[in-house]
């Protein structure tokens, strides 16, 4: 029998079965009850939750599945437990009557959703993602209308329809209620942070090679492990390669999605080299308002607040259509497929074999060993774990606040002294705090903050991919889309290649020779 909290049980649909199925173990369901008794632990000892108040710790556990929080052992997975936590507390509107919290609407979902349903049990990730959607449309259909459970019954369908939100590709509304979420797809900025952790691991820290030599060494006989769980892991790493993107296909997908150099990135398309600006333009936008923020009395020199928050919403909206864009089509999946191989690198590199093999503790101590022997070189560990670590929380976050950015109503982006914002709690000490993270290992000093925080004209970003690639179709000539991606190519400091403008012109009677 599968394992149940009260009514609740998992969705095993996009699972990780590293973290969730132990072939091991005697008793199949253990992670998923432990993973449960951990949010209901830290519920309990943080917020004062009541253990049988199952309804919220439930809808907690829900909203950390579909938000992929998977690992109860990672670092993030406190942080992330107080953000479902902040997100039970939103006030909702109610039906004739003061507004009630989400947390509210969660226990009503415990008793109504089973029986509009029909079934006797319920998912973790359909209970959250009913509720994120009934709760989502409060503004139209509030709480308490007679209405709301015909809401609940379209939660429902939708959820079945769809799967598990962080497994579904359905793009939300072509449009918001005030127009919010027209160029930015949160679901694109998602993939386009595990493609940028990726990187930083992949790349800078060489993870992926580190396992690749282990796994060739080990496969020539020459490293002292038996028919153990690290022989197992690493005969099935060999076996099952072609499952997995190879490193030309890793850095082709990093080139083209974060403007990253060693990729060959198709001539179709135009790589993303305004990445790394718009990036750490944003990080010193924040850092700005940060620092603006801890001065107690404000001078002469120093901007009013209220336009710092505004360089930041406007640094935040450059970014946030950039990663929506380049997040569409095979970045989906290519994010899938990095986070997948990441994983059973990371597998493979804490077992205690493995280590004892390399004369290591821990999976760090095994990279730089491998590293500075067959390849020569220590790769910073601290610096490319924090990037990674900082970076996609921070492009997460900006996923997560996906209608913030586009916003011009007048109300900060973050809450401020007697003034409430859009972000606000955890989630805005964690902007700022991943922030200086992120400064701190690249050595950004105060000087360069100064001069990227400043703001900058909005280039044209168009918020879906071109069809047709470069060459724009097949129509004879030059089309004025053909001459606006010229255009967008020299304000991005690029040069067409001889190929691209020879593709533009075939057609149009136009040959052009070396």
């Amino acid at each position: 029998m599968a394992y149940k909290f009260g009514i609740f049980e998992f969705d095993s649909r996009g699972l990780p079965d590293q973290i969730f199925n132990n072939p091991t173990d005697k008793d199949k369901d253990k992670p998923k009850k432990e993973y449960v008794e951990a949010v209901q632990a830290e519920l309990t000892n943080t917020f004062k939750i009541d253990p049988s108040d199952k309804a919220t710790t439930a809808a907690v556990v829900g909203l950390l599945l579909i938000d992929e929080y998977f690992d109860k052992s990672a670092p993030s997975f406190n942080t992330a437990i107080r953000a479902a936590r902040d997100e039970l507390l939103r006030k909702v509107p109610k039906e004739n009557s003061a507004p009630v919290i989400a947390q509210d609407i969660y226990k009503y979902l415990e008793e109504h959703v089973p029986k509009i349903s029909g079934r006797a049990t319920v998912f973790f990730q359909e209970f959250a993602s009913v509720g994120r959607f009934a709760i989502s449309r409060a503004d139209e259909l509030p709480f308490g209308n007679a209405l709301f459970d015909r809401q609940i019954a379209n939660g429902l369908d939708q959820y079945v329809a769809g799967g598990p939100t962080f497994d579904s590709l359905d793009l939300p509304a072509l449009t918001g209620a005030d127009g919010t979420d027209q160029e930015i797809v949160a679901e694109n900025i998602k993939a386009v942070s595990m493609v940028y952790a990726s990187y930083q691991l992949d790349v800078g820290m060489r993870m992926i090679d580190v396992v690749d030599r282990i796994n060739e060494v080990f496969h020539n006989g020459q490293l002292p492990i038996g028919f153990d769980a690290a022989g197992k892991a690493l005969d099935d790493y060999n076996w099952s390669a072609e499952d997995r993107m190879n490193a030309s296909i890793r850095r082709t997908h990093y080139s083209r999605v974060l403007g990253s150099a060693g990729g060959d990135v198709s001539k179709d398309v135009l790589p993303n080299t305004q990445f790394e600006s718009l990036f750490i333009r944003f990080l010193s936008s924040l850092a700005e308002y940060d620092r603006q923020q801890r001065v107690a009395d404000l001078v002469a020199n120093i901007r009013p607040q209220n336009l710092a928050s505004e360089y930041v919403r406007k640094a935040g909206r450059d970014l946030a259509v950039n990663l929506s864009l380049y997040g569409w089509a095979a970045t989906q999946f290519a994010a899938r497929r990095l986070r997948g191989h990441i994983e059973v690198a990371l597998g493979i590199l804490n077992q205690p074999s493995v280590q004892s093999a390399y004369g290591a503790t821990n999976l760090y101590q095994v990279i730089e060993r491998v590293s500075s022997s067959e390849f020569n070189t220590t790769p910073n560990i601290v610096k490319y774990r924090t990037m990674a670590e900082a970076g996609k929380g921070l492009i997460d976050l900006i996923a997560k606040y996906h209608f913030v950015w586009n916003k011009s109503n007048g109300i900060p982006v973050f809450d401020e002294p007697e003034t409430t914002g859009e972000i606000g709690g955890v989630d805005k000490t964690s902007f700022f705090t991943l922030t200086q993270q992120w400064l701190a290992v690249n050595g950004i000093k105060d000087a360069q903050v100064d001069q990227y925080s400043e703001p900058e004209i909005s280039q044209y970003a168009p918020s879906i991919p071109s069809f047709g690639g470069f060459n724009g179709g097949s129509s004879p000539g030059t089309s004025p889309d053909q001459m606006e991606r010229i255009k967008q190519m020299v304000t991005q400091g690029q040069m067409p290649s001889l190929d691209q403008l020879q593709g533009m012109f075939n057609g149009g009677g136009v040959k052009m020779g070396v």
